[in-house]
């Protein structure tokens, strides 16, 4: 997102420009490196890369120490809300749809000693990520109860929602992109995400 007055109109304005991201190859840097170089950007050495935290972009845009920052929800709920700013581009106009962004990593060792554990946990996360999807006005509700989240019924409601499969499974064919994108980037050396991935302790 940037301020309405900004120059920046699209990815392609970037060029020279300093981009928030929350850490050194984050999400976030990945995505916008992404983004970048579709649009015949070099992410190297056409931009400038400034960590700082997600709750402090919006005020380091403001005053002018960002070009450009990057606001995950409830973050780009908050900035809509006060006004002032406009997005750019999402994270989706880089890899061209949403992708896994958080997997559940179980030693091999545990779940051969604890399969029943592992499989009750998994459907409850099946039940709950239903109930978070089908009935939002209910289940935002209780999170802000619950102090997992610390923002207003309205703002959450109004969050641009992603992507949750209600059957809890990995989308391989987006998993390989991934570490195709990763591996490109020099980030992380080639896998197999079929030697990785089990799914047969989700529900049937």
């Amino acid at each position: 997102m940037v301020l309405d007055g900004s120059p920046i109109k699209t990815i392609a304005d970037l060029k020279g420009k300093t981009i928030g991201i929350n850490g050194a190859r984050s999400s976030a840097e990945i995505w916008a490196r992404l983004a970048l170089k579709k649009h015949g950007l070099n992410p190297q050495r056409d931009v400038k890369w400034v960590a700082l935290p997600f709750p402090s972009q919006g005020e380091a845009v403001r005053a002018g120490k960002l070009d450009i920052g990057a606001f995950p929800q409830p973050f780009a709920a908050f900035e809509e809300k006060r006004g002032g700013m406009r997005t750019v581009f999402t994270s989706t106009d880089g890899i061209g749809q949403q992708e896994d962004l958080m997997l559940l990593l179980v030693k091999e060792e545990f779940a051969a000693k604890h399969p029943a554990a592992l499989r009750a946990f998994l459907a409850d996360l099946v039940k709950a990520t239903d109930f978070y999807v089908n009935r939002p006005r209910e289940s935002h509700q209780q999170l802000i109860d619950a102090k997992f989240v610390n923002i207003p019924l309205d703002v959450s409601l109004g969050m641009r929602k992603y992507l949750h499969p209600l059957d809890g499974k990995v989308d391989m064919d987006s998993m390989r992109r991934m570490v195709k994108e990763l591996k490109d980037f020099g980030y992380m050396d080639d896998l197999d995400p079929a030697k990785v991935v089990d799914m047969s302790y989700l529900p049937k």
